[in-house]
């Protein structure tokens, strides 16, 4: 019996270990522009049920990234990926709730209080640095500005490399806020950062700083 029960748990290690590598071997195939080849991995992965490529899958049809632009699809498989447990998910399904994406009716009360419980319990980066960026920059009628709070929220944030908190770092330095003064360099710095970390958007905000300087 124990036996048995040591190759079973061997198998499930195995297991998670090789999906966890294909998980690897898909975001790097995305980072590398490969949107077709990352794709088809992230969707054999979300076939077998794995929540974080579901949420790739569908940043993918939302984007048009190596599939058909399709916002219906992109929909279903947030909500799949947020249902079977991804924070980033989560978070991304309370922002289209709030702002009204992906075909969603705007309902702003339920994207706050979805968006808000999940802070209250997730120290999850991206979640953390979605939430102090809306405290920063977000439309007025979504949260009362608090750069204070934005601010602390953003210093604890445990991954420093996360592509959305390197994102949020450089809209702080564009304009500077509190304590923290103005620095085109330092923000075209976080910007590259984050596009490189696969944060598209960056580099269309870098191009204005640059034309605008």
């Amino acid at each position: 019996m124990k036996h048995l029960v040591s190759i079973l748990f061997i198998g499930l290690i195995v297991g998670l270990s090789s999906c966890q590598s294909e998980i690897e071997q898909a975001d790097s195939l995305r980072l590398q522009n490969k949107f077709d080849e990352a794709a088809k991995l992230y969707q054999k992965l979300s076939d077998e049920g794995n929540a974080y490529a579901m949420w790739r899958l569908s940043i993918a049809y939302s984007n048009g990234d190596g599939v058909d632009f399709d916002q219906e699809k992109a929909l279903t498989l947030l909500k799949n990926a947020a249902g079977h447990g991804c924070e980033e998910a989560k978070g991304d399904l309370a922002e289209a709730y709030m702002l009204g994406q992906l075909g969603i009716v705007k309902d702003t009360a339920k994207g706050k209080n979805m968006l808000e419980k999940l802070v209250n319990k997730s120290n999850n980066s991206y979640i953390q640095s979605k939430y102090a960026g809306f405290l920063l920059f977000g439309p007025d009628d979504l949260f009362e500005k608090n750069p204070e709070k934005g601010l602390r929220i953003l210093k604890e944030v445990k991954d420093k490399n996360d592509p959305h908190y390197l994102y949020i770092m450089g809209g702080v330095y564009m304009f500077g806020i509190e304590n923290i003064d103005k620095d085109l360099k330092k923000s075209i710095e976080y910007y590259t950062k984050s596009f490189e970390k696969g944060k598209r958007y960056s580099s269309c905000i870098i191009a204005d700083i640059l034309f605008t300087k």
